[in-house]
Order: structure tokens, then C-alpha cells, then sequence
């Protein structure tokens, strides 16, 4: 499960970076107070807003992953399996008269061998 968001570990890409430092500059050097708390209330909603919408697409990555297992356990026999059984069946069926001819042939042995 690690492995599937590693993409939330790394690092945003250097133009992006680059930007976010360009408008936190541009903030701390601005001397209208109105200004920034109208900002700062905007950013506040915008996180809200993602917030939201990655709240709800993980909501239907798991659904997505959930249905997924479904499918799968709703399987219960594969092709595989199903080829397996269908060369097992063979194979007792050739045992079956194989271990039937052993038998039949020890006791014509058998009978050879006591008229000798």
C-alpha cells in the first residue's frame, strides 16, 4: 500500500516552487492589512473546496478498489483452476485404468509363473 501514493511523498516541481516563493514575497512586502485577510479568508475556502474534492475522489479511488475485490472474489473458479481440475480429473481417470491393468496383468504373471 506504500508503494500506490508515493506521489504525495515528493516534492512539487521547481516552477511550481518557484512561484509560491514569488507570491509569498509579493505578500510580505504588500502594506494594505484589508488586503491580506481578504486573502487569507480566500485561501481558507479554496483549502475547504480541495479539501472536498480530494476527500471525495479518494472516497471513489476506495469505492473503485472495493468493486474491483468484489469481482475478483466473485470468481471462485479461474481459468487456471478450472484447467487444473480438468488435467487432475484426466489423470485419475488414466490411474484408475492403469493401476486396473497392473492388477490384471500381476495375475496373468501369476498364473504363468505357477505353471511353469
Amino acid at each position: 500500500m506504500k508503494e500506490k501514493f508515493v506521489i504525495f511523498s515528493e516534492e512539487p516541481p521547481v516552477e511550481l516552487q518557484l512561484s509560491v516563493e514569488m507570491r509569498c514575497r509579493e505578500i510580505e512586502k504588500n502594506p494594505d492589512v484589508d488586503y491580506l485577510k481578504r486573502y487569507c479568508k480566500s485561501l481558507v475556502r479554496n483549502n475547504a473546496k480541495r479539501d472536498a474534492v480530494f476527500a471525495a475522489t479518494l472516497k471513489e479511488l476506495a469505492e473503485a478498489h472495493v468493486k474491483l475485490a468484489e469481482q475478483e472474489k466473485s470468481q471462485i473458479v479461474h481459468w487456471w483452476v478450472l484447467k487444473r481440475m480438468i488435467k487432475d480429473f484426466f489423470i485419475s481417470i488414466v490411474l484408475f485404468f492403469v493401476i486396473r491393468l497392473n492388477k490384471a496383468l500381476l495375475t496373468v504373471n501369476n498364473k504363468i509363473n505357477k505353471k511353469i
